[in-house]
């Protein structure tokens, strides 16, 4: 009896799963530039002292990853990067976000989040603490797309 419910338990109650199809993106308003988001969070930097730099786009041409580094002080990085954080949500628009796991902050905008990670800890004795943001669109075209050139006639001359 045991073996029998078992069995009707593995292959008779469980309801077969049905394809929806891709999921929706997460954010459905335009697309945002690249630039523009690194503008938001150079600017929001910037103003905590922390003077990021843009890295060098993966040359695979992933354009929906951007990465901002910097080098800071070790005893202030933390709280710079915190308050620019801060200073992105508060005045550039940005919503806090999910981090990926603990010591990490995100903030997100339209299509694109952008996460950094917090050593609480910095390394003694060290003159600069590396600071690396990295930015990643959700999935969709970082840039819009190019509008269709206009017709090219092939046609021979009118009259004339």
């Amino acid at each position: 009896m045991a073996a029998a419910a078992v069995v009707a338990m593995a292959s008779g109650c469980s309801l077969p799963l049905r394809d929806l199809g891709p999921l929706p993106p997460r954010y459905t308003g335009p697309v945002l530039p690249a630039d523009a988001v690194v503008a938001d969070l150079t600017a929001a930097l910037a103003a905590e002292g922390v003077a990021v730099r843009r890295m060098p786009v993966d040359p695979s041409g992933a354009e929906c990853h951007e990465a901002l580094g910097a080098e800071h002080p070790p005893a202030t990085a933390p709280a710079a990067v915190r308050a620019a954080f801060d200073r992105v949500r508060s005045g550039y628009g940005w919503q806090s976000a999910a981090g990926p796991d603990e010591g990490y902050l995100s903030v997100s905008k339209g299509n694109w989040t952008a996460t950094t990670r917090i050593d609480a800890h910095p390394p003694a004795g060290v003159p600069a603490a590396p600071v690396v943001i990295t930015l990643v669109c959700d999935g969709r075209r970082a840039t819009p797309p190019a509008s269709p050139a206009a017709p090219v006639s092939t046609g021979s001359p009118g009259p004339g």
